[in-house]
């Protein structure tokens, strides 16, 4: 479960920075 919710972690980081 946790190993599925990383990629998705990775994306918020990903959108987090666009915005900054």
């Amino acid at each position: 479960m946790l190993t599925a919710l990383f990629p998705s972690l990775m994306v918020t980081v990903c959108i987090l920075n666009d915005f900054v």
